[in-house]
């Protein structure tokens, strides 16, 4: 009997004979060069009755055949048998009808692009050959199991089998596997093009894996298709040309139900990964509803997916159920623009997984930043530093919970370097108790995270271009802390014991930024949350009595498990906050010999210090710092036992001193632990024995760890920062001339920061000459458009407007000239007034100078007339308190050179009495009184 061929849009008649599949009507609403089918690609055909009944060949290219294991419109895929290793394989060759020039590249541009990948997900390829008798063929692992389309038709059937077994969970993680294999191809600049169901074949044992690359688009680093070629192209015949064949224009490439709206416009050469992360979605949609996201006849689906009509999940009868999160990431999957689209294939199965985790999704707060400052202008989304005084930029919602904050930084292309702070879970927006995520960009790139005011981590061994943007991702989640810099994770921190303050800040340094682009995102309840959640939100709320009853009760309910023996501990923290030490005690004591033994000594210093007593507390954590040294929680102890120290600090700086000289005798510190304690021993600088002990320490970790890179500069730091007496100064000198010796070990940049240190100790100690020894050595060893070298112009500029050399000083400054003229004000900006004073030579021209020097920078306005003696010393003082500290005592220093040159004796020396004051305990202490010099 006759079969009567209708066509697939209108279902009319086709003639007999023609080959075609849609009628000369129908034929306009396609694109040209089109061959249109259902279930197999566009270009494809299904297969003939004549292919279906072809004998089975004995052998192609020496392979003994055994059967078929599937046929298409363009070949046939036979189980066959290697002549030498006996290996089964799956054979797949040409139909004989279909073995023209087109079909053989494609055949042969499928092997080769599936062949650069090799992924659990994608089928390996054994050996590429060609037949005389049956052309060019290749080999590839046989893949067992069933395709996800004849699961989720089995499913639409409501075939029994399929509907116990295949739930939306399990079909989940089959698209996730799908997921991973495709971001894998994209990552090396594979695109599939012809992702759907029948090309996801599902194992008997949980193997996915993506099938059919026949139609995938290799893209070269610029994203455009790359040329292939087979290597031993006379072997086969023929040269496979990628460009030629699949980036034709007009041609449709692809699915229909499943193509992008660019493949069904004809423009398949410019699918990309977002082309790939629709087909995705479509998979998802129909995962959910049983049905493809558009309807009608093939023309109308054509029209429709051009359009981006997709017929939403709630509309279809299985997706009434479906999860509004999973919804919502399919709605997004089909954007009908690219760039709407999610955009990786990665980023979209991360959403699926988060559902299938219980996580709750991030949603975006809107409320916007509020300004604490002159120089931030702050949008909803955009965020804009100018620079100079000092200032930061907070949330005005509250966030005392999960926090995600996604933020592009873009540095000032006039400078060598910025810094910012992302502040999470501070008390209050000027508060820096919380976790500071500090990233600084530049010659001295570093990274740091902070908790409650003690440095955790630190990285300098990192590059950051200051001048081109950089996307940084900071998150908490639960107990979890993440630090993202350019997709790069530099910090995972566990905290057992998370912060929980409201306030979300940015405070950066003194150079200009421009973020344009900030998201914060907060998570709501998840589905699946640490079992002591609960009980944490009643503390938060001051309900002490409450969750300390949930606390007992999970941990009597789960007395081994790691989370039980938490509740314990918190239970213990909340009969101490009501007062009830005995039984704080009782609880911590269970805690022995158990897995969590760590927490007893840290809950114990706890109570201890919510009773007053310091010295307990001290003892408790000391002594477990030292028992516990590879416990996860010896960092919560170190923490607990810095902070202790620098609450002392805080009530009474002479016993916060006493414990930090005390943490120095510790037998056990590593040395980090010392180079923490250095730093903190820098608020507390004094002619003490706090300070020769941590000078000491220092002098030992600089010998014996020159390679350390963040230890170093740590060191480096705290010494060369510390005030005092002139055997303080002496000793710095002489530890970091011994640290220049070390030359084979230190880097020309850390070389001219040290020179700049030492230069700093001599001006600290008077010594105007050795100073001036070193500024020389310094210039021979900086980049002067460098920070180290601006600085040391400074440096030198200075000293000789002190000494009133003021001939030295243009000569000094002769950069900041063009540096200034040019534009570049900012860290550039005392340079530039420094070069205002020089030039005068500190005469009455001053007035002039400076007034032209404050029209071109209008944030440094007030300046001019606090100077020249158009405004009252009070003002200049009001204006100098807002700006960096870094600057202030040469901005004073500088006012009282412009008061002296105008004959106002009386408030030259009160400036220079408020820059002594200023700089107490800085390198400048000395000389700022007058630059007198000692010994001469």
């Amino acid at each position: 009997m006759a079969t009567v061929a209708l066509c697939l849009s209108c279902s009319k008649p086709l003639p007999e004979g023609s080959g075609e599949m849609v009628c000369d009507r129908c034929w306009d609403k396609f694109p040209r060069q089109s061959t249109v089918s259902t279930g197999t690609a566009f270009g494809e055909a299904a297969p003939s009755a004549a292919a279906e009944e072809a004998p089975l060949p004995p052998e192609i290219g020496g392979h003994r055949v055994e059967g078929v294991l599937g046929r298409g419109g363009m070949g046939v895929v036979y189980s066959a048998v290697e002549p030498i290793l006996q290996r089964r394989v799956a054979l797949k060759v040409l139909l004989p009808g279909a073995s023209g020039v087109e079909q053989v590249e494609r055949l042969l541009a499928e092997s080769i692009v599936t062949g650069r990948l090799s992924h659990p997900g994608i089928v390996p390829i054994y050996r590429v050959g060609r037949d005389e008798v049956h052309g060019p063929w290749y080999t590839m692992k046989p893949v067992e199991g069933r395709s996800l389309a004849e699961i989720l038709t089995g499913l639409r059937d409501g075939v029994e089998s399929d509907v116990d077994r295949y739930r939306l969970p399990t079909l989940l993680r089959i698209f996730l596997a799908a997921c991973e294999a495709v971001a894998f191809a994209h990552r090396a600049r594979v695109v599939h093009r012809d992702l759907k169901p029948a090309n996801i074949m599902v194992g008997e044992f949980g193997v996915v894996m993506v099938l059919d690359w026949g139609l995938a688009r290799v893209l070269d680093a610029a994203g455009a298709s790359e040329r292939l070629a087979v290597p031993a192209a006379d072997s086969m015949g023929i040269e496979v040309a990628e460009d030629r064949k699949f980036s034709r224009a007009g041609a449709v490439m692809g699915t229909l139900g499943y193509m992008s709206p660019e493949q069904a416009r004809g423009e398949g050469g410019a699918a990309g990964p977002p082309s790939d992360v629709y087909a995705l979605g479509a998979i998802l949609y129909q995962i959910l509803t049983l049905r493809l996201p558009v309807d009608g006849r093939v023309g109308d689906q054509l029209t429709r997916t051009i359009q981006g009509r997709i017929v939403p999940i709630a509309k279809r009868p299985q997706g009434r159920s479906a999860p509004k999160a999973l919804a919502a990431a399919v709605t997004k999957a089909l954007s009908l623009q690219p760039d709407k689209r999610h955009p990786t294939a990665l980023e979209l199965a991360r959403e699926v997984e988060a559902w299938l985790e219980g996580a709750a999704p991030w949603t975006r707060q809107k409320e916007g930043w509020q300004p604490k400052g002159t120089t931030w202008r702050a949008g909803t989304d955009e965020l804009e530093f100018a620079g100079g005084a000092e200032g930061v930029v907070f949330h005005r919602a509250a966030i005392p919970g999960d926090a995600r904050v996604r933020a592009t930084v873009e540095g000032s292309r006039r400078r060598p370097g910025w810094r910012l702070d992302i502040r999470v879970a501070c008390s209050t927006p000027l508060t820096d108790d919380g976790y500071v995520f500090r990233v600084v960009a530049g010659e001295d790139a570093a990274v740091e995270f902070w908790r409650a005011g003690v440095l955790l981590e630190r990285s300098g061994e990192i590059t950051l271009d200051p001048h081109t943007p950089h996307e940084i991702e900071v998150r908490r989640e639960g107990d979890l802390l993440l630090f993202r810099i350019d997709g790069a994770r530099h910090v995972e921190f566990h905290d057992l014991f998370p912060l929980r303050g409201p306030a979300l800040v940015l405070a950066p340094g003194d150079s200009p930024l421009r973020i344009p682009a900030v998201v914060v995102e907060t998570h709501g309840v998840p589905l699946q949350v640490d079992f002591t959640a609960l009980p944490d939100r009643l503390m938060e709320m001051g309900q002490v009595r409450d969750a300390r009853a949930l606390y007992l009760r999970l941990a009597e309910s789960h007395p081994e498990r790691a989370e039980g023996l938490v509740a314990r501990y918190k239970a213990a923290l909340c009969a101490s906050e009501i007062g009830d030490r005995t039984a704080a005690l009782a609880e911590l004591k269970t805690l022995h010999q158990t897995t969590h033994e760590a927490l007893a000594p840290l809950g114990r210093a706890k109570v201890a210090m919510r009773h007053g007593d310091v010295e307990g507390a001290w003892k408790e954590l000391s002594e477990a710092c030292a028992q516990f040294r590879n416990d996860p929680v010896r960092v919560d102890l170190w923490t607990e036992l810095l902070s202790l120290a620098r609450r002392a600090e805080t009530g009474d700086g002479a016993k916060g001193r006493e414990l930090y000289s005390r943490l120095l005798t510790l037998p056990w510190l590593t040395p980090r632990d010392v180079a923490q304690v250095c730093s903190a021993l820098l608020r507390l600088a004094s002619a003490g024995g706090g300070t020769a002990k941590m000078r000491d320490e220092a002098l030992a970790l600089l010998t014996a760890h020159p390679t350390q890179t963040s230890l170093r500069m740590e060191l480096h730091a705290a010494l060369s920062r510390m005030g005092g007496t002139d055997a303080t100064w002496s000793a710095i000198r002489a530890a970091l001339q011994k640290t220049l010796d070390l030359t084979d070990q230190i880097t020309r940049a850390d070389r001219a920061r040290l020179l700049l240190w030492l230069i700093e100790s001599c001006l600290g100690a008077g010594e105007i000459a050795a100073a001036e020894k070193w500024l020389t050595n310094a210039f021979s060893s900086v980049s002067h458009p460098s920070t180290a070298g601006l600085w040391a112009r400074n440096w030198r500029a200075l000293v000789a407007i002190v000494q009133k050399k003021w001939e030295i000083a243009r000569k000094t400054l002769s950069l900041h000239a063009s540096l200034y003229r040019s534009g570049t004000a900012g860290p550039h900006f005392l340079g530039a007034l420094l070069e205002a004073l020089a030039e005068s030579s500190g005469g009455p021209g001053i007035r002039d100078r400076l007034r032209d020097l404050a029209t071109r920078a209008p944030d440094w306005a007030p300046l001019a007339p606090a100077l020249s003696g158009d405004a009252p010393t009070i003002a200049f003082l009001d204006w100098v308190a807002t700006q960096p500290r870094a600057a202030r005592c040469g901005l004073l220093l500088a006012g009282a050179c412009a008061l002296e040159a105008r004959g106002d004796a009386p408030g030259a020396e009160f400036l220079r009495g408020r820059a002594a004051k200023e700089a107490e305990g800085r390198a400048i202490a000395v000389w700022a009184g007058g630059g007198k010099e000692k010994g001469r």
